[in-house]
């Protein structure tokens, strides 16, 4: 996988700069002035300690170091800086220069991690322009170790998070399984009320089931739509969708949805598509919890740098303790034992949201009436004709 043009134009961004260890002070100085004619910073050390320190400190994009120094051998620096606990310090490429230009030392250099090897006397202009691809070539093993380990990350969280959707899945049908085989094994001895409640539990257990499947398809969704769509959108867009797909469900409960959008275009870095999947899980969550004849109010609107949707309700509110584990899936709050679903909803919210930038927000105390989800991105700056 290619390191992304974020990655590369912030590698831009930043002048590199390397370390140079050589107890020769003339030497060093020509090494100096010659990297700094090709844009390449410079620091010096002249001895092996301090050189250890500076890596650890400074953490160049590339050392020159002598091998022969008068505290610390060189191969026993570079073997450091090898073996270092840190994967992208122990990654920092390393040129050896030495005087001692046979083939063994060569050899020996190369076998204890060296990625290049010059002898004395040089050219200044070769020394950079070796230096110049071991910077590049640092920089790009870095941004794909970054972006590696991002994805197995990602994996590992996906794994987890399926891991207990299973679980939840596998126990909500052995509960089903539970009362449908007492349904059928006492039918003809169990009263009209006796068999409602059973009746009602393997149907809201259906209902359960219901919901995680299409939690699974909603972050399915989400990781399709990372890769392949358009990823700037007005809100606006996507919130009103979203308000169309919910509008009859929340009909159905006397609840009214009202619109607030911005006038002009609410810029945010993330697709449509997204957009409109957070505006319809909050929507949703909040259709769950109102009671009938209350109201739920959809916002859109920039405020400085940031473009901002909100939905807001004046249900029941949320505790501090339900704010503490809201978004975790596995978790259900104290308001939810009659509500349908999974819980999966709100973090499909906060985990699409946090894929673009998002920022989401609670605003509840419990004790007042109502909840306002806030969700913010950084808004992309207008062109200027």
């Amino acid at each position: 996988m290619q390191p992304s043009e974020d990655q590369l134009s912030a590698s831009a961004v930043v002048p590199p700069f390397v370390l140079v260890v050589e107890d020769e002070h003339e030497i060093a100085d020509i090494i100096a002035l010659n990297l700094k004619g090709r844009g390449i910073g410079s620091i010096h050390s002249d001895t092996g300690l301090y050189a250890c320190t500076l890596v650890a400190e400074r953490r160049p994009d590339a050392i020159i170091l002598d091998l022969m120094l008068p505290d610390i051998d060189g191969r026993e620096i570079c073997r450091l800086i090898r073996g270092h606990d840190d994967p992208r310090l122990s990654r920092t490429p390393i040129l050896m220069l030495t005087a001692l230009g046979d083939q063994t030392h060569r050899e020996r250099g190369l076998e204890i991690g060296a990625d290049d090897y010059m002898s004395k006397p040089f050219s200044p202009k070769e020394l950079c322009l070796r230096v110049e691809k071991l910077i590049e070539k640092g920089r790009r093993e870095s941004s794909s170790a970054a972006e590696i380990g991002s994805l197995r990350r990602e994996a590992e969280e996906s794994r987890m998070r399926e891991s207990a959707l299973l679980h939840e899945i596998t126990n909500r049908l052995v509960a089903i399984g539970g009362f449908s085989k007492r349904l059928e094994a006492r039918a003809h001895s169990l009263d009209e009320d006796e068999i409602k409640a059973l009746a009602r539990e393997i149907s809201r257990g259906a209902t359960y089931l219901e919901s995680a499947a299409s939690g699974v398809r909603k972050l399915k969704e989400v990781e399709e739509t990372c890769q392949s769509f358009e990823r700037f959108c007005d809100l606006r867009e996507g919130s009103m969708e979203a308000v169309l797909l919910h509008k009859r469900q929340a009909e159905i409960k006397g609840i009214l949805i009202i619109e607030e959008m911005a006038e002009e275009m609410v810029s945010a870095p993330l697709p449509v598509e997204v957009a409109r999947l957070i505006v319809s899980n909050l929507l949703e969550n909040a259709i769950n919890y109102c009671p009938i004849m209350s109201s739920i109010t959809v916002r859109t609107f920039i405020r400085g740098d940031e473009a901002i949707l909100e939905v807001e309700d004046d249900g029941p509110g949320i505790g501090q303790e339900d704010r503490k584990n809201i978004f975790d899936y596995r978790y259900r709050g104290k308001n939810s034992s009659n509500v349908p679903g999974t819980g999966v909803g709100l973090y499909i919210v906060k985990a699409a949201a946090g894929r673009f930038g998002g920022l989401v927000e609670i605003k509840s105390d419990g004790k007042r009436e109502g909840v306002l989800f806030r969700v913010s991105f950084v808004s992309p700056k207008k062109e200027v004709v």
